[in-house]
């Protein structure tokens, strides 16, 4: 039986269980050290895009080419494993993986990624005027 505190700290720090591949992770939001590391591999991911291809398939493309480091190193940090690993994920474990870690992250995702794609986004904006 959890304690009071413990109740506590889930819902202020939520932890989900998510099944890849066969292989069950608990994931946990970012510490406040990862924190730091997340949004220094953001603003590199964010340096890729522009404007002209945000959201679109292109702009994927892009984040998977030129920053699949970071993309990996992301993955690495969420569930502990290689990027070999991931590799080797079908597309849909894959999407899951990601889409598992943002959710469980969404709001350092909302509050601090969000808000640094729409600067660049009227960054491209006002210099293409």
């Amino acid at each position: 039986m959890s304690t009071t505190h413990e109740t506590e700290l889930n819902i202020l720090f939520p932890e989900r269980t998510v099944e890849i591949a066969g292989t069950e992770f608990t994931i946990k939001p970012f510490s406040f050290g990862d924190t730091l590391k997340v949004i220094t591999k953001f603003k590199k991911l964010a340096g890729i895009l522009d404007s002209a291809s945000f959201g679109s398939v292109e702009s994927i493309v892009s984040i998977i080419i030129t920053g699949e480091g970071e993309l990996f190193d992301l993955l690495k940090m969420v569930y502990g494993k290689d990027r070999a690993w991931f590799e080797r994920l079908d597309n849909a474990n894959a999407l899951k993986a990601i889409r598992s870690a943002v959710e469980v992250n969404y709001d350092f995702f909302t509050q601090n990624v969000a808000p640094m794609f729409e600067d660049l986004l009227r960054k491209k904006t006002t210099t293409q005027e």
